[in-house]
């Protein structure tokens, strides 16, 4: 759930708002900005999910970074990664679990705490190889420095408001604004 940073200038009293982050459809070499709550919908129409856009690479995922120095906001593209299992390890547990109880056991107590130890990292391991299979296949590599000024220090944009308590540059009169409130969309 993407949070939403209210501003307001104290020259030219402007109201902005930015976004901590949003995800965008990269399709015939645009960016397409998917709406939040409803970025699925949104994927149906081109007959994606959000898992199988983010396994062939095309969602990409844009976060908001703050710069310290002259307060200019930078959405910064990141591969948007899978996060449904495979179930390539399910298939490894199962017959796991299999050899066990017929070479090994015959309680199957014995069977369930083998299934308890082993499933956990299973997960894991199979979320971090899809993870991994779709970063070396797709991945990019990520500038995060300001686009303004050339600055590498920067922080996301909430890092720069509450916790720096920085202001960020106004796009109608190009001086530091206030920051007013965050809430978090859901």
């Amino acid at each position: 759930m993407p949070e939403v940073y209210y501003l307001s200038c104290r020259k030219c009293g402007a109201n902005s708002c930015e976004t901590g982050w949003y995800d965008a459809l990269f399709r015939d070499g645009k960016e397409i900005p998917l709406r939040h709550p409803i970025e699925s919908l949104e994927l149906e129409k081109f007959h994606l999910t959000r898992e199988t856009a983010a396994r062939s690479g095309v969602l990409h995922r844009f976060k908001a970074f703050g710069c310290r120095k002259c307060g200019s906001v930078s959405y910064v593209k990141f591969l948007a990664l899978p996060t449904a299992l495979t179930g390539l390890f399910l298939v490894i547990i199962g017959a796991s679990l299999a050899a066990f109880a017929v070479l090994v056991s015959n309680s199957i107590w014995w069977c369930a705490l083998l299934a308890a130890i082993i499933l956990v990292p299973a997960i894991k391991m199979d979320i971090f190889v899809s993870r991994s299979k779709a970063q070396h296949k797709h991945g990019f590599v990520v500038h995060k420095s300001c686009v303004n000024c050339g600055s590498s220090d920067t922080a996301k944009i909430g890092d720069v408001l509450i916790s720096d308590k920085l202001p960020l540059l106004c796009k109608s009169c190009g001086e530091r604004q206030n920051f007013l409130d965050h809430t978090a969309v859901s």
